[in-house]
């Protein structure tokens, strides 16, 4: 399902995922587990995978309400991860529940890369509860520091890992947005696996 809600398939490409998919379940050496170099059926799920992570790198999940639904997802999947990983306690379900995404940088000071990087889930933090309207946000002709000051003290106290670890950070730059973007895609493919298909 992450698949169709990132690369958006037609109906013919989805019958011809999940018959792929069906195939090596039936077969389970042509997913590797045996140590077989697969057929068809691995490649049909190799070429899935790699158009998932790509789409996954590309996808604008900031630009719609739709995209920040499935980012809250995502995020939650992995924070719980680490937080299972490291021994920590979920957050309570009141917070998880009221989980959402909050965009870390707003203000671009160069138009193509705000075009290319503001929605990505590299710029994507999540958050136990929406920010109030202008809270968090530098006011007009405020510098990009004092935005990432004001936010960088709130994610600190967050529950969440992947948005705590973001306040140890002195600025919110666009190389800090692709080392996110890079570290979150990768985390995406340990977590469900995808580096051994």
């Amino acid at each position: 399902t992450l698949w169709m809600a990132l690369t958006r398939p037609s109906p013919m490409q989805r019958h011809s995922r999940v018959f792929a998919l069906l195939d090596a379940m039936d077969d389970l050496d042509s997913v590797g587990l045996s140590g077989a170099t697969g057929g068809d059926s691995t490649d049909g799920v190799r070429e899935t995978v790699e158009s998932m992570r790509e789409c996954m790198d590309e996808y604008e999940f900031g630009a719609a309400a739709g995209g920040k639904r499935l980012a809250v997802a995502i995020l939650k999947r992995m924070n719980f991860h680490l937080m299972s990983e490291g021994g920590k306690n979920l957050p309570s379900s009141s917070k998880v529940a009221a989980a959402s995404v909050d965009m870390v940088r707003r203000q671009w000071s160069d138009e193509g890369e705000r075009e290319e990087w503001a929605n990505r889930i590299g710029n994507l933090a999540l958050v136990s509860s929406p920010l109030p309207r202008n809270r968090g946000r530098a006011k007009k002709g405020a510098s990009i520091s004092s935005s990432w000051e004001i936010k960088s003290k709130r994610y600190m106290k967050e529950p969440w890992p992947l948005t705590s670890q973001l306040a140890e950070l002195e600025e919110w730059d666009v190389d800090a947005v692709k080392d996110q973007q890079k570290d979150l895609v990768s985390l995406m493919d340990f977590v469900w696996s995808l580096e051994n298909i």
